[in-house]
């Protein structure tokens, strides 16, 4: 996996949350512009994940992590666990399960297409950059 920084803010005033990193590879920090990853949720499209992230990032939740597609599954079942599901509802992580920040993201229930439709939005962002 590649380390990221992620040392963005969620802006939900502006109409999207933000996430912005900049890639290592072998250990050693990334110093190209075009290195730099910046994760968007508009939150005109996904309102109520937006809205999420702005929540666990000024609660304190870590926002430097690792892009970790590998050990998501993991991350999600452990961050999930003790969540009961509501009907309608998905369980919503912020950070997403994808970012690995060494410690559990916060749970939020929220409008099922929301965060199927972030979700996609992110792993469309990150799809050839990790």
């Amino acid at each position: 996996p590649e380390d990221v920084d992620l040392a963005g803010l969620a802006a939900t005033k502006i109409g999207v949350a933000v996430m912005k990193g900049l890639s290592k590879s072998s250990g050693k920090s990334a110093s190209k512009a075009d290195d730099e990853t910046e994760i968007v949720i508009d939150a005109n499209k996904h309102p109520e994940s937006a809205q999420h992230l702005d929540e666990a990032i000024q609660s304190g939740k870590s926002n430097e992590g690792v892009i970790d597609r590998a050990g998501a599954a993991n991350r999600r079942k452990e961050n999930l666990k003790g969540t009961k599901t509501q009907k309608g509802k998905d369980r919503d992580e912020a950070p997403p399960a994808v970012v690995n920040t060494g410690e559990s993201a916060r749970v939020k229930h929220i409008g099922s297409y929301d965060n199927r439709g972030s979700g996609g939005s992110i792993g469309r962002q990150i799809r050839y950059d990790f």
